[in-house]
């Protein structure tokens, strides 16, 4: 369906802040923003007395788009998903106000947790992009059987949101534009900074492999191992390891880097690494950090087969088998042994621009 931008609103809703994460909500409300009214919800803080008098209204961010502060007017840790609606149906009143008349409003929910009642708005239209597995989650249910379309990012997700019986479509993580075309000479002094270097970027959690970062920092001394993102690590012996590791003499953690700084980081590498430790059954993983190393053309070192980017398996994507292949594939790839294909990759980043893939979804909807 065709969607007037002079007529259409867009509410993006996401569990996790707008921000420096370059999170699919984040890229999505990017660049919905670029063309149509928007309004981020942002998700709220933990409860105070002192929040419910708060600002309702919004506060502007660009032409195009502005922010709402979602308010837990009750706490919802003993009775979720009823007071989760009566949160809900308050937030939504105070968000309807802030909407022009005559505008027609979509919903766009990344978040699984709440804006399940959104009776306030009358007429409207919803979207449920699912991009993680949130199946145990109890309010899942709810925003999925009150969506009008189910947007997923895994194809394995289909056999859980069919029960719904709502229209379901299969949208891959998407490239920015911007990623395309990093600013050389801060590359330059990335290169300077920390020499030639391996990437990781991302959460650091209990998925990652950090012996086998260990590994690869011990098999390849000549390079660099530049990890950035933020620790979530709460064991104490595996925040130790970690500690240890960034503690050798060519590993180094650059924390948090803003989203549209990344590109700089990804650009100036010799090659990224994906190295997940769990190769269990159920282990969704379809990361959106490979979209941004591919924008760059880098070759991509992987630990775990993952169904929906077989196509890019072999023209820049190298999966193993396990952690000695791993090693091995990362001195294919810098003998080069094991090449990118830049005409497949480049055909392959113009098919998947969010601009692209943001006009695909509305006109399913």
């Amino acid at each position: 369906m065709k969607h007037d931008p002079a007529r259409t609103l867009i509410i993006v809703t996401s569990d996790e802040p707008h921000g420096q994460i370059g999170n699919s909500h984040q890229h999505y409300f990017d660049t919905i923003a670029k063309k149509y009214q928007t309004i981020f919800v942002q998700p709220p803080a933990p409860w105070r007395l002192s929040r419910l008098f708060g600002k309702k209204g919004l506060v502007v961010h660009s032409a195009h788009s502005a922010i709402f502060q979602y308010v837990n007017y009750i706490p919802v840790s003993l009775f979720r998903v009823p007071f989760t609606r009566f949160n809900d149906l308050l937030n939504t009143w105070f968000l309807r106000r802030a909407v022009p008349r005559g505008k027609r409003v979509v919903f766009w929910k990344f978040d699984s947790f709440r804006v399940m009642n959104t009776r306030p708005f009358g007429d409207h239209r919803t979207i449920y992009h699912v991009v993680d597995p949130v199946f145990r989650k109890n309010t899942d249910q709810h925003i999925a059987g009150t969506s009008d379309m189910i947007v997923v990012v895994n194809r394995a997700f289909f056999d859980h949101y069919k029960r719904y019986e709502k229209k379901m479509i299969y949208i891959p993580h998407g490239i920015r534009s911007e990623d395309l075309e990093p600013e050389p000479q801060k590359a330059a002094v990335l290169k300077k900074k920390y020499g030639d270097y391996f990437l990781v970027t991302g959460s650091i959690n209990n998925d990652v492999n950090l012996d086998l970062l260990k590994r690869v920092a011990d098999r390849y001394p000549e390079f660099s191992l530049l990890i950035v993102g933020t620790s979530f690590l709460t064991d104490r012996k595996r925040i130790e390891t970690f500690k240890a590791l960034t503690g050798r003499p060519n590993v180094h953690y650059a924390g948090v880097v803003h989203y549209m700084e990344l590109k700089h980081y990804v650009a100036a590498s010799r090659l990224c690494l994906v190295p997940y430790q769990s190769r269990r059954p159920g282990f969704y993983r379809n990361p959106i950090k490979i979209t941004n190393y591919i924008s760059q053309y880098k070759p991509v070192i992987n630990t775990v087969k993952m169904p929906e980017l077989e196509m890019l398996q072999d023209k820049i994507l190298f999966t193993a088998q396990d952690d000695n292949g791993f090693l091995d594939l990362i001195g294919k790839v810098v003998d080069g042994t094991c090449r990118v294909d830049t005409d497949f990759v480049n055909e392959y980043l113009q098919e998947h621009l969010y601009e692209n893939l943001v006009e695909q979804i509305l006109e399913e909807l």
